[in-house]
């Protein structure tokens, strides 16, 4: 009698049964990498875009001799030669007017809808202006991506009893 070579039905099915569940895992790892890569660039892209906007505001605050506001959503820089820039907040945006008086709405990158928000506590301690800038933004393309209460306070020149 011939002896047939070949593998039987019980092997096949449990070789296709472990390359089904080898072929699944990989699904779903490449998968869930994606999602993960996807909330490491928003998270990228909201991190830039706030410190960007915090270096432009807080270049003009250091170039100032007083901050006021009229309420918490705007912040009012005046120079020693009395001009001023405002930044202020309004409907999820944000504006800068420069010392002409043009406003412009500043854009942000990395989503379809961003929302930014954020107040200004401007204050007199000691011999130095300060402002506290608080910041919001949510990025959102189908899905909100939120980064809340980044916060940094900045420091105008000296202002007090002859020191500029």
């Amino acid at each position: 009698m011939k002896k047939l070579k070949g593998f039987t039905l019980i092997e096949i099915m449990v070789t296709s049964l472990l390359v089904g569940f080898l072929g699944l895992g990989s699904i779903f790892m490449v998968s869930n990498s994606t999602t993960v890569l996807n909330a490491s660039s928003k998270q990228a892209f909201a991190n830039g875009n706030i410190q960007s906007i915090m270096r432009d505001i807080s270049t003009d605050i250091k170039g100032g001799i007083i901050l006021t506001t009229t309420s918490n959503k705007n912040l009012i820089i005046t120079y020693d030669d009395g001009t001023k820039v405002e930044w202020y907040f309004d409907k999820s945006k944000l504006y800068r007017i420069d010392s002409s008086g043009t406003a412009r709405e500043i854009l942000f990158h990395g989503a379809k809808d961003i929302i930014v928000d954020g107040d200004f506590t401007p204050d007199l301690s000691g011999k130095y202006y300060s402002a506290k800038i608080n910041m919001n933004m949510t990025l959102n393309d189908g899905k909100d991506f939120k980064v809340s209460n980044i916060t940094n306070t900045y420091f105008c020149r000296l202002q007090v009893a002859g020191f500029i």
